[in-house]
């Protein structure tokens, strides 16, 4: 199975139900938890979806931004043989305008990133999927479609 869980806080300055409506553009979730942080006023929001159609936004995101090659090279550096999830940060802001940015430090997204985590029973075959290689420029799509 595939599972997709995003995760971020929100600060008082921002509008719960708009950080709720950016991680919508993902897939219909099937658990959204909003609870208090240990930080004064701040909220944190985690969604969970499953299945592989709630990656497509992913999909469709990094290729229309053409960051497929900066994606993979981040996550293959750092997936961990024996793993069934990896975890990467994604500035909110720009998800704001239904953009995918990668951040490599919580710092690259003002307001804090949004934090993603891509779990399968086949990881290597979900990343070659969402963010396979390219050549010259172009993605080498993948043979293999992973199973839910």
């Amino acid at each position: 199975m595939i599972t997709l869980i995003l995760f971020t806080k929100i600060y008082p300055s921002e509008d719960p139900n708009i950080i709720e409506q950016i991680l919508a553009q993902f897939g219909t979730p099937e658990k959204i938890e909003i609870k208090d942080s240990s930080e004064s006023q701040v909220k944190e929001i985690q969604m969970v979806f499953h299945g592989r159609e709630n990656t497509n936004f992913i999909f469709s995101q990094i290729r229309k931004n053409r960051t497929v090659e900066a994606f993979r090279q981040f996550l293959l550096a750092k997936l961990e043989a024996e793993t069934n999830s990896i975890t990467f940060m994604i500035n909110k802001q720009v998800l704001t305008k239904g953009k995918i940015v990668l951040c490599k430090t919580p710092s690259e997204s003002p307001l804090g990133p949004v934090w993603v985590t891509l779990e399968s029973t086949n990881l290597p075959i979900l990343i070659d999927y969402l963010f396979p290689p390219t050549k010259k420029g172009k993605v080498i799509e993948a043979k293999v479609i992973p199973v839910e």
